[in-house]
């Protein structure tokens, strides 16, 4: 070691030499030891660091599986100084990741590993190099030698991630789902890596390094305190002058002290003496001055020169320096748009250089908080002036840095900051639409249904920032008002979402759209109205809309979340609302051209991409609009899973679609169908949307005039044929007829939302319209006066399902009504007195038209199935079983079919109940029951208790063989919500449905 003098050895040759030796045939295949003699060692003989890792990075496989020991000689005290830091870095751990893939023409495994100054890439797979011969492949990448490492969010890999090397090296493209510990692990080690001094060889490995780098040398060595130190930085400003061959130089450089050895002297020369150390003006104008020429002079050095300033800040521990040093930064600025301008001589076709030195301006921002509004002004506004293709450049590089840096971080702020210096329209544009494009990028490999999941998560929350900073304030109401529909709809897509920072940005942005607006608004006219939504927005009630929550005014900002899904859509709708008022009152405007394309986004977006659409599209809505719609609830039925949000907001969306179809739209009576066939999916979910649908396309066909010349059930089952091949599989299922009574069918399919609390209300809307619309469309169908004496057939079954809801004698009075009965028909209707407002009603057969043993089939067993639910002892369970007693003093054998399944219940009252009318009507069935001979198998000839036999449950055989004659068995089972697997099995028949709407 003691030979070996460090500024002379050539590392690689002395490797060669060791190599060359180690691997010669006789030593081959023999273990080998080293021996470093240390004797006399000193610091000459120190080999760098660097050099030692680098050797043994370079050694082969299969030497150093040979390598055993190595052996020091006679160390001294400077030997062990040495060693030590050798030792510990070889005890510092590296990181290694197997889950990683390379891009080289194809994906290629590989497993990267992260040491303290390289990066080591090894293929999993041998790679056949010649015939007969393959091997892995081992790439070393110096951290020293990588430019940059990031995340991809262009493409349609979910783990992408780029390592671009610097001075124009290949960009690497990798692939990982671990990308971000990755990029991280790589991060922290180049950070570690620039505490050690950088080799001047690496340094000044490009010639144009050296000028750039003297120059900014004497720049900064102009010091107004030190007369010697500035002569001496004149003198060398003159020599790069010189160099440069700039003739317009201010400067007189003098060679040592021979005044005759000067620059010649031109017109715009100003002659000084560098000896004496005087500069004319002040030396930090003189300084910026000489800079902002020569960077026009040499615009080449631009991309040197301003890295240069940045790393040298590093080591300045003064702020005055530091602000300095930006000042004549910042006219080499302006030269970074001919680095992208494919007509100037500087232009670069990678682009590498030119998004490096842009990150540099970046970790000055980051870097040096205490001269933020220096480096705003002479950096930050001058990159807004320049060129939109620069800009673009530097918006990238800035997102990608706010991006790694995370929401919240003081990195992310910083870039925030200077952002808002670069705010202009056009960045203004460029980040609305960035933001957009990235919140509605599809990915199919890893879909999601809340926002917070996008794997861009942390981009869109940094734009999000982004726009709140560079929201319109120029006080001119053709600027404030160019990007309304473009905020409101990005708004519309991220409010309510993640950490309370985020969520507070959205909502700021639309305080500041209302501030801008009302401060530039050209008529007084709208000046109320908005100061109106300004103050309305601070109300706790639309700090809800934005997922905010606020105790006191001037206490913190805190995350509300809604409770249910249902919560969630209701919030989406009323923000929707509300940002469409706010459009407006601003803008005059209201339209849906930037939420056409919903079907093609994330179940996230589509969520409340299709609210905004429901609350936009109530006019000139076309067919082919709605088939759009259509397409995209096709697909998201055939991905249900339990979360049904997006398929639920969609539907909400048809059913404010539906009434500004045009007149002949071929859909609406098709959409009547769909909404029938998720009703019979029984899917919980779908219940309260599928009944809305359900009564506004039934509505919007009578507001048509369609049922002017046949009833409502003819007229819907015409409709149906096309779509048979689905529908009647469906009836099969749940085993129903529409054909054998329509109103019975889908009573029954509708009434078990009667009897949920949630979905009650939802259930009783649409029994309704369909009793309403029945009625209304047969008024004039032959009835005197347009007044009927009895309930129509085709309504029969609505006027039962919903009589558990109007019990009492005015809710009752009200319903007759809505059946159009003459107030003549009123006692056979149940109601004796017309004044009386207590009391239960009485209904008889004669007037809901029970006039043969099939329909008094139909109602007995219906009512019977809805008795299985009822409360018991109450007014439902009187009036119901009293009309089932009527009907068994005319249909003694029809009763006695459902008996089967009213037996339990029968028992239950006979033995708790104290209401004497339930009673009377109770014992009236029982003895009818009794005395039918063909029921004597199953009573048993018991004719003093009730059946003894408690296995028998349900329906008899005789009351489905009966049913099944009508192909309406399904109507003595009680239908349920399914769940589960059930619900998922009916859900699949509907995408065939939805295929054959839009056939």
């Amino acid at each position: 070691m003691s030979k070996i003098d460090v500024e002379t050895l050539d590392i690689e040759l002395l490797m060669y030499h060791i190599f060359k030796t180690v691997a010669q045939r006789d030593y081959e295949d023999r273990i080998f030891d080293v021996v470093l003699d240390c004797t006399s060692f000193t610091s000459i003989c120190e080999i760098p660091l660097q050099g030692l890792k680098y050797c043994a990075e370079l050694m082969p496989f299969d030497i150093r599986s040979r390598f055993a020991t190595t052996h020091i000689l006679n160390p001294n005290a400077l030997t062990q100084k040495y060693l030590l830091p050798v030792a510990l870095e070889n005890e510092q751990p590296k990181e290694t990741f197997v889950d990683v893939n390379m891009k080289v023409i194809q994906l290629r495994p590989v497993i990267l590993t992260v040491g303290t100054t390289h990066i080591r890439i090894t293929s999993v797979k041998a790679q056949v190099i010649s015939p007969g011969l393959s091997c892995k492949a081992t790439e070393i990448i110096p951290l020293a030698d990588i430019s940059d490492i990031y995340n991809v969010a262009t493409g349609m890999d979910t783990y992408e991630f780029i390592i671009r090397r610097s001075r124009g090296g290949v960009t690497e493209y990798f692939s990982s789902p671990s990308r971000d510990s990755i990029v991280k692990a790589v991060r922290l080690a180049k950070g570690r890596l620039k505490d050690m001094q950088t080799p001047l060889t690496e340094r000044f490995s490009r010639f144009s390094n050296v000028p750039a780098t003297l120059l900014h040398i004497g720049l900064l060595s102009v010091d107004m305190n030190d007369e010697e130190l500035r002569g001496a930085a004149y003198d060398l400003l003159g020599a790069v002058c010189t160099y440069l061959n700039y003739d317009n130089s201010p400067i007189v450089a003098s060679k040592g002290k021979d005044e005759h050895h000067v620059t010649p002297i031109t017109p715009l020369m100003l002659p000084m003496s560098s000896i004496a150390g005087f500069i004319p003006g002040d030396p930090t104008a003189f300084v910026v001055q000489l800079s902002e020429k020569i960077a026009a002079f040499a615009p080449q050095l631009t991309l040197d020169f301003i890295p240069e300033v940045g790393a040298a800040m590093n080591s300045m521990d003064k702020t005055a320096q530091r602000i300095s040093c930006i000042q004549y930064m910042s006219p080499w600025i302006k030269n970074l748009t001919l680095f992208s301008n494919p007509t100037s001589k500087q232009y670069e076709r990678s682009g590498a250089r030119l998004r490096d030195c842009v990150r540099n301006l970046a970790d000055l921002a980051v870097n040096y908080p205490d001269i933020t509004s220096t480096i705003q002004k002479c950096i930050w506004c001058e990159v807004g002036k320049l060129d939109p293709v620069v800009v673009d450049v530097v918006l990238e590089e800035l997102l990608r840095t706010a991006t790694e840096g995370g929401i919240g971080t003081r990195r992310c702020e910083a870039i925030t900051h200077a952002i808002a210096s670069l705010s202009s329209i056009s960045v203004r544009g460029r980040i609305y639409h960035k933001l957009r494009k990235t919140v509605c990028k599809i990915f199919v490999a890893q879909p999601f249904n809340v926002l917070t999941d996008h794997p861009n998560w942390n981009e869109i929350a940094t734009l999000t920032r982004f726009s709140l900073v560079v929201a319109p304030s120029s006080g001119q109401a053709g600027c404030d008002q160019l990007y309304v529909p473009e905020i409101i709809h990005n708004v519309t897509l991220t409010a309510g979402c993640g950490v309370s920072l985020v969520r507070k940005s959205v909502y700021g942005i639309i305080m500041h759209l209302l501030q801008a607006l009302y401060i530039s608004r050209t008529e007084e006219s709208v000046g109320p109205g908005l100061l109106e939504l300004i103050n309305e927005c601070a109300t706790p009630a639309k700090l809800r809309l934005f997922g905010l929550k606020r105790d006191t005014s001037t206490s913190e900002y805190t995350n509300w979340d809604p409770a249910s899904d249902k919560e969630t859509l209701d919030t989406l709708e009323e923000l929707t609302q509300f940002l469409a008022k706010i459009m407006e009152v601003g803008s005059g405007s209201k339209g849906v051209r930037r939420i056409r394309s919903v079907g093609k986004v994330s179940p996230a977006v589509q969520t409340r991409a299709f609210i905004a659409l429901g609350t936009l599209a109530t006019s000139e809505v076309d067919d082919d609009f709605l088939y759009q719609i259509l397409v995209a609830f096709n697909t998201a039925l055939a991905k249900v899973t339990d979360s049904t949000v997006s398929v639920v907001s969609m539907l909400r969306c048809m059913c404010k679609v539906v009434p500004a179809l045009p007149q002949d739209s071929r859909y609406i009576c098709l959409l009547f169908w769909l909404a029938v066939a998720l009703l019979q999916a029984s899917h919980p979910g779908f219940y309260v949307e599928a009944s809305c649908l359900l009564s506004i396309t039934l509505e919007s066909i009578e507001q048509r005039g369609m049922f002017q010349s046949e009833s409502v059930p003819s007229f819907l089952l015409k409709a149906r044929e096309p779509l048979e091949e689905t529908t009647s599989q469906l009836d099969g299922m749940i085993g129903m007829s529409f054909d054998s009574s329509f109103s019975f069918s889908l009573a029954s399919i509708i009434f078990k939302g009667m009897r949920q609390q949630r979905l009650k209300e939802a259930a009783e809307a649409v029994l309704r319209t369909l009793l309403q619309v029945t009625v209304r469309v047969e008024m004039n169908d032959g009835v005197p006066n347009g007044f009927r004496d009895s309930i129509s057939g085709n309504a029969l079954g609505y006027f039962l399902a919903l009589i558990p809801s109007y019990t009492k004698t005015k809710a009752y009075r009200e319903l007759l009504r809505e059946c159009n009965i003459d107030d003549a028909w009123l006692p056979d209707a149940g109601l004796n007195h017309e004044d009386e407002e207590s009391g239960t009603p009485r209904i008889s057969p004669a007037f809901l038209g029970i006039n043969d043993s099939n329909t008094a089939l139909l109602v007995t067993t219906f009512v019977g199935t809805m008795l299985c639910t009822a409360q018991g002892d109450d007014a439902e369970t009187e009036i119901l079983f009293a009309l089932l007693s009527d009907i068994a003093v005319q249909f003694p054998q029809i009763v006695s079919l459902v008996y089967d399944t009213l037996q339990d219940r029968i028992k239950e009252i006979l033995a708790n109940a104290s209401n004497p009318s339930i009673i009377r009507s109770v014992s009236t069935i029982f003895r009818i029951s009794v005395q039918d001979n063909t029921r004597q198998t199953t009573l048993r000839g018991s004719s003093s208790t009730l059946s003894t036999v408690d296995e028998v449950q349900g329906p008899g055989q005789k009351h489905l063989s009966a049913l099944d004659d009508l192909a309406m068995q399904g109507l003595a089972n009680n239908l349920t919500f399914l769940k589960g697997s059930h619900a998922t099995t009916m859900i699949n028949w509907i995408p065939g449905l939805v295929s054959l709407i839009i056939a």
